[in-house]
């Protein structure tokens, strides 16, 4: 038993001794998560591009995370594969880690780029070669002084950007006619109006924000969301472009120049601009207008073909009323109607009518209807005067006839008169009756036998008049036919 107790005691102790000895290891010896580390002052690399090559060198694959400090070098990634570099610092926008110089890119593979200021004094990638490569910036803080982010015209890759806070100098952010695709998400780009963005492949903003004057070329194709822009965006060729929920506050340049081919749909967009126009263009696409406000001042110019997939909204919209120029102008009548007009926004009108035509506005409808004061012929047929009036109706169709009849005599006072109603059917070029005629008669004592009848002939529909032979009356008729005449 004492043995046992004995033995017992000295595993105890030498466990013991095994802890105590892994808490000093763990205090003195700093655990290295890669052996690419940068620090200009102890190692065991000096410079950012003596472990990218060293990096490269071992297949290219790697992260090198680098110290605090400022670090004035051009680096060259060309056969990097997948390479990351991370400023060892809690956010990169804050300069403590900045690297400052004009760096090749790798043609291939992907190289990520986090928090770092990334600074030069023109563009912080360059290259003429057709690259593919993804180019990736997280965390940072671009400082360009007059020059591009990606000063790319042939890559066809990708250029991604995520929380990324642009300069306040002159940064044209990407300038690429390759065809390379941009995606930036809560992130900005682009600073200044002396560097022109130039966009001409796909790109996808979200919550972006975009300070500079922007181009697409050819099938270029922006899909933007929440984002905001501060300068003229400008389609050419065959490029398009679809915003919902973005905002354009551009000062005293156009938000737009539609100029391509293709069109543009602007959904829920709000325009702040002392422009005019607000959109301008020559291009054969159109621009299509779903819910977008502006000055009420400004104008779309009458060179843009507009389209309006929902409502164009320059005042204040509710579910029950629309209104235009902050409300100036409210559809709110009976049988009111929003009519395009290519000088400017549409307008809120009524129908016209024209000869033989009766419009009739009523609560969420407009009824249109054939109307004309018909010519008539007089007949003596025995002791009675008989006036027929034709009403035509085309093969196939039927029509509710509305007749209404007055006599006036020599001095134009009323004699008579008489309404008229019956449904009417050509079938096969043979006119009938479809129903009993509704007749209601009003009469003076000088023509109390006056009847009126409608009757079908063989091709048209007849309105009768029948009177006293001896009695000279002028008539007239106004009839109203409803229907397919």
């Amino acid at each position: 038993m004492n043995k046992y107790f004995s033995f017992s005691k000295k595993c105890l102790l030498l466990l013991a001794i095994l802890l105590i000895h892994q808490e000093l290891i763990a205090k003195d010896l700093p655990v290295q998560i890669s052996s690419f580390i940068v620090d200009q002052n102890q190692g065991p690399f000096t410079t950012i591009q003596e472990a990218v090559t060293s990096a490269i060198k071992k297949g290219g694959v790697e992260t090198i995370y680098v110290r605090p400090g400022i670090y004035r070098e051009s680096l060259n990634f060309t056969g990097a594969k997948n390479l990351t570099l991370v400023g060892a610092v809690a956010l990169g926008d804050e300069g403590q880690c900045e690297i400052v110089g004009e760096h090749t890119p790798p043609i291939a593979g992907t190289l990520i780029l986090r928090n770092f200021r990334l600074s030069n004094a023109t563009n912080v990638f360059s290259s003429n070669a057709k690259g593919e490569s993804h180019l990736v910036i997280i965390d940072a803080y671009l400082n360009v002084e007059n020059g591009y982010t990606f000063n790319l015209p042939n890559w066809t890759g990708i250029f991604e950007l995520f929380d990324v806070n642009p300069g306040d100098k002159n940064d044209g952010g990407i300038y690429n006619i390759g065809g390379a695709t941009t995606k930036i998400f809560s992130a900005g780009l682009g600073s200044g109006s002396a560097k022109t963005m130039i966009l001409s492949g796909t790109s996808i903003f979200g919550a972006a924000d975009l300070g500079c004057p922007v181009k697409i070329l050819h099938s270029g194709n922006i899909i933007s969301s929440a984002s905001n822009y501060a300068s003229t965006l400008a389609f050419h060729d065959q490029s398009e472009g679809t915003f919902c929920s973005d905002c354009f506050v551009t000062q005293a340049v156009p938000a737009l120049i539609q100029n391509s081919e293709n069109s543009i749909t602007l959904s829920n967009v709000s325009i702040s601009s002392t422009s005019e126009p607000v959109i301008a263009g020559k291009g054969s696409g159109s621009v299509e207008l779903v819910s977008v406000s502006y000055p009420m001042k400004n104008e779309i110019a009458p060179s843009v073909r507009k389209g309006y997939a929902g409502y164009l909204e320059t005042g204040i919209s509710t579910p029950n009323n629309i209104s235009f120029d902050r409300g100036k102008t409210t559809l709110s009548s009976d049988g009111e109607l929003i009519i395009g007009d290519s000088t400017g926004v549409p307008k809120i009108s009524t129908l016209m009518a024209g000869p033989g035509i009766s419009i009739k506005n009523e609560p969420g409808s407009i009824r249109i209807s054939a109307k004309d004061k018909l010519s008539n012929t007089v007949e003596t047929v025995g002791e009675e005067t008989v006036i027929a009036f034709e009403f035509p109706i085309s093969i196939g169709h039927a029509a509710m006839i509305h007749v209404f009849v007055v006599g006036l005599d020599q001095k134009k006072s009323l004699a008579c008169g008489g309404e008229v109603i019956a449904l009417a059917l050509n079938k096969d070029g043979i006119s009938s009756m479809v129903d009993e005629q509704d007749q209601k008669l009003f009469r003076s004592k000088k023509l109390i036998n006056a009847n009126f009848n409608l009757v079908a002939s063989e091709k048209k529909i007849l309105l009768q008049v029948t009177g006293e032979k001896e009695l000279n009356i002028t008539w007239n008729v106004e009839a109203t036919i409803t229907g397919s005449p």
